[in-house]
């Protein structure tokens, strides 16, 4: 096994994070332009919900599945798959119009995530003395692109156009494909489990469901739909994407440091820590202290 192995002189976990990265773009920006220019996709707000909410229930019900997948192929394989899938999602953003194309678009990049999460995790634990270490380096990679691109990609959307940045955006994300290939053959792979298409949800489940619900769902719409109720559809996309791109830009600052706190001290302090912060945040933004939120 040579999953610990650097390739070319970078580290597997940060080339399979490389490969989330440009995945991850497309799906980063939808959340900030699909809101308020649903017209221009021809779907109503009722479908804007659906689509952004598609990719996370699809990786409910799959996960297990790709999860059995990777024990009969190698991770470099899955993160291939994922980055030609991801690519077509990315594209369907672009060309597709109407709910149901773009929920495929949305089923794909479920699809993907779920599958790259899978991959960067079997690389990540290969030193599982530095695993913590490792998914928090994998973590400041992965959101490298998405903080560019929502801090960028509302400007040049009002230039060339809300669906013409999603075409672009497929172009770029097609490099993630070179990247997959450069992974090694071989990795840790995630230990066997039967697959279940409908698991029994655990208390770690609901805490991800919420923390999804909450920061990656009705923070990510409502920012700029807030916004937009009081200036144009191009300043509140800006200022979305600003806000979102933040988050996302002290994500990657802080993922390494919050990796190595919890090799030290134990995940389950740090997340206690994190979730107390996080609901403060929440209290902030609820009372009015936007920004401070």
């Amino acid at each position: 096994m040579n999953s610990g192995k650097p390739v070319y002189g970078i580290g597997p976990t940060l080339l399979s994070a490389g490969v989330m990265s440009l995945a991850i773009l497309g799906d980063a920006l939808i959340y900030v332009v699909l809101p308020v220019n649903a017209a221009l996709f021809g779907v109503t707000i009722f479908w804007v919900g659906v689509l952004l909410a598609a990719n996370r229930i699809i990786r409910i019900f799959t996960l297990g599945a790709i999860a059995s997948l990777a024990q009969r192929i190698s991770p470099r394989n899955l993160a291939i798959a994922a980055a030609v899938t991801s690519t077509v999602s990315t594209l369907i953003y672009g060309l597709g119009d109407g709910p149901m194309i773009l929920l495929v678009g949305r089923v794909l990049w479920g699809l993907s995530f779920a599958t790259l999460t899978l991959v960067i995790f079997s690389y990540a634990v290969a030193d599982r003395t530095k695993a913590g270490t490792n998914v928090g380096w994998s973590r400041a990679i992965h959101s490298i692109g998405p903080a560019l691109v929502l801090l960028l990609g509302p400007w040049i959307a009002l230039e060339i156009g809300p669906k013409n940045i999603f075409i672009i955006l497929g172009v770029i994300t097609s490099l993630s494909l070179p990247l997959a290939l450069l992974l090694p053959k071989e990795g840790r792979k995630p230990p066997p489990r039967k697959t279940r298409w409908f698991p029994k949800p655990k208390k770690f489940d609901f805490f991800l469901m919420t923390i999804g619900l909450t920061v990656d769902g009705i923070f990510a719409v409502a920012i700029t739909l807030t916004v937009a109720q009081t200036s144009t559809v191009g300043i509140a996309m800006i200022t979305g994407g600003i806000l979102i791109g933040l988050r996302r830009t002290l994500e990657a600052l802080l993922s390494p440091v919050g990796g190595i706190l919890g090799d030290k001290y134990g995940a389950d302090r740090l997340l206690l820590i994190s979730t107390i912060v996080l609901a403060i945040g929440f209290v902030l933004l609820a009372l009015g202290s936007a920004y401070t939120g």
